[in-house]
């Protein structure tokens, strides 16, 4: 449980035993930032998917939670309840990821909701994921990037779990498909861009109500609902 300020070095190797994970409370902040040659590395003590349950952002707010040049991988064990992955932001955290690798979840790679905000998210790998590359309330998708990686998984899905989109957001067109499992309320400015598929669940609609819904494709890369 991290309670305070806490700095991972460059080239850390962090082993995590059965059943582990690392919370970030509301008073801690995690800050990991590596670099291309001297990557950190959060992994289980065997390789094995959901050996550990994983790295928790649960309620820190605070600009120092930083994951750059990380792999976090194994994690995504159920003991960790409705939470499933390998990084979860809850409960209005705040985390910048960029340049890292989530991987080999029994889960997702990314599980992000409850107001979490992702300051950054760039030139990112999500992949060999038993459940998909990301699970993320509908209002959080547009923090996503198109550079990032999101295929290569079990089921290469960013798992959509409705709500409402209030932010002004794109939604890029990204190497995985949307599976929206659950109804999405619109009352921002909506754009979906070029080349996104967005599979939805049975019985399930977007309600565009006081917001807006930009679908503009092309020839070479259109939209599919």
């Amino acid at each position: 449980y991290v309670s305070a300020d806490l700095t991972i070095e460059p080239g850390a190797v962090l082993q995590m035993a059965s059943g582990t994970f690392i919370e970030v409370e509301s008073e801690g902040s995690l800050h990991a930032q590596g670099s291309a040659t001297y990557p950190i590395l959060f992994t289980g003590v065997q390789w094995t998917r959901g050996y550990w349950d994983g790295l928790w952002y649960t309620a820190s707010d605070d600009v120092k939670n930083v994951l750059d040049y990380v792999t976090v991988e194994y994690a995504g064990g159920w003991s960790s309840g409705d939470d499933y992955g390998n990084v979860i932001v809850r409960g209005g955290s705040r985390v910048l990821i960029t340049n890292s690798t989530l991987r080999q979840s029994s889960a997702y790679g990314l599980h992000a909701y409850d107001n979490a905000i992702l300051t950054g998210f760039a030139n990112n790998l999500l992949t060999l994921n038993q459940m998909g590359a990301a699970q993320m309330d509908a209002d959080l998708v547009g923090y996503l990037d198109e550079a990032s990686t999101y295929s290569g998984n079990v089921d290469d899905i960013v798992n959509v779990t409705g709500g409402t989109i209030a932010r002004d957001q794109t939604w890029p067109g990204i190497d995985a498909e949307y599976y929206v499992f659950a109804t999405v309320a619109v009352t921002g400015a909506w754009v979906v861009s070029p080349g996104a598929w967005l599979v939805f669940n049975s019985g399930q609609y977007i309600w565009v109500t006081t917001g807006s819904l930009h679908a503009v494709g092309t020839t070479t890369a259109g939209i599919t609902f």
